[in-house]
C-alpha cells in the first residue's frame, strides 16, 4: 500500500471528504492527487496532516513498514519461483509469474515482468536470442557506482547477456566491493556470480585468471544457505584444474560434486552438470 492509499483509507474510516482532511495543510487539489498517487506529499505537509487528523505517526508507519515486508516476502517468492522454473527450463511456469505479477498492485510490477523475460531469454538457444531485451536489461543494471543488492542478483541472473572479458571485469569490481561482507544474501550473489563466470571459463577451457574468483570464493564462511554454491565452486574448482592437467583426484571431486545435487534433491540440474562435465573434461 502507497502513503496516498493508506491516507485515503484512514480517511475513509473517518467518514471525511478530501477538502475536510486535507484542511489547511494542503489544497484539496493537490491532495486529491496524493491519494491518486499522482502528486507526493513531502515529509513535512505528511507530518502535519496526519496529526491534524489525529493519526499516531507509529501507527501510520508500522502498516506502511507492514506493506514493505509483505512486498519483500513476495518477491523473494517470486525469485525462489523464477529460480525453479529456470532449473526446469519451464517457459509455462514464467508464463504464470508474468501473469500474476501483471495481476499484483505492487508498485514495481513492471521492473519485475522485465525480470521474468530475462529469465526467460537465458534459457533460449542464442539463434532465438532477443538482442534488444538483453539490450535492455544491460542499461538497467550495467551501473558499478550503484551495484547495491538487487542489481547485484539482477546481474548474477543475467551474466549470460555479457561476453566473458567484461563478466571478468565486472565480477573483479563486485568482488573487490564486496568480498568482506557477512551479509548473507550478498555472499550468496558473490558466489553464485563467481560460479557463473568459472562457467565460462570452463566452457573456454581457460583457467588463466581464474585463481582470484576461486580463492575469494573459497574465503567465504561455509554456511547451510551457501552450500549449493560452495559445491559448484567445489566442481569448478576441480573442472578447470583437470582441463590443465588431467589427474584422478580432480576427476573425483568432480563427480562427487555432480552426486552431491543428486542426493541432495536437485536430480534433474545434477543431470545437467553431468552432461556439462562430460562435455568439457
Amino acid at each position: 500500500m502507497e502513503i496516498g492509499e493508506l491516507l485515503q483509507k484512514y480517511r475513509i474510516e473517518q467518514g471525511k471528504t478530501q477538502k475536510s482532511w486535507a484542511g489547511n495543510v494542503i489544497s484539496p487539489s493537490f491532495y486529491s492527487k496524493v491519494e491518486k498517487g499522482l502528486n507526493r506529499i513531502s515529509a513535512e505537509d505528511l507530518l502535519r496532516l496526519l496529526e491534524a487528523n489525529h493519526i499516531p505517526l507509529w501507527e501510520f508507519f508500522s502498516h506502511l513498514e507492514g506493506n514493505a515486508d509483505q512486498q519483500k516476502k513476495w518477491e523473494k517468492n517470486l525469485r525462489a519461483r523464477l529460480m525453479q522454473a529456470y532449473y526446469h527450463g519451464n517457459q509455462a511456469d514464467f508464463q504464470q509469474l508474468s501473469k500474476e505479477v501483471q495481476a499484483s498492485n505492487f508498485p514495481d510490477k513492471e521492473e519485475q515482468l522485465l525480470i521474468i523475460e530475462g529469465w526467460m531469454e537465458t534459457i533460449k538457444d542464442d539463434q532465438e536470442a532477443n538482442e534488444a531485451l538483453r539490450q535492455k536489461i544491460k542499461d538497467k543494471i550495467f551501473n558499478i557506482a550503484a551495484f547495491d543488492k538487487k542489481r547485484l542478483m539482477l546481474y548474477c541472473n543475467f551474466m549470460d547477456f555479457y561476453d566473458l572479458e567484461s563478466n571478468r571485469y565486472l565480477s573483479r569490481q563486485i568482488v573487490e566491493k564486496y568480498r568482506q561482507t557477512t551479509d548473507v544474501d550478498i555472499q550468496v550473489a558473490l558466489l553464485a556470480i563467481i560460479d557463473n563466470l568459472l562457467t565460462d571459463f570452463a566452457e573456454k577451457r581457460e583457467a588463466n585468471g581464474t585463481e582470484y574468483f576461486i580463492e575469494a570464493g573459497k574465503q567465504i564462511p561455509t554456511r547451510p544457505e551457501l552450500f549449493f554454491y560452495k559445491n559448484s565452486l567445489l566442481f569448478f574448482e576441480n573442472l578447470l584444474a583437470y582441463q590443465a592437467k588431467p589427474s584422478a583426484d580432480k576427476m573425483k571431486y568432480c563427480r562427487l560434486a555432480v552426486q552431491n545435487y543428486q542426493l541432495l534433491g536437485m536430480a534433474e540440474y545434477g543431470q545437467e552438470v553431468q552432461k556439462f562435465l562430460d562435455e568439457h573434461m
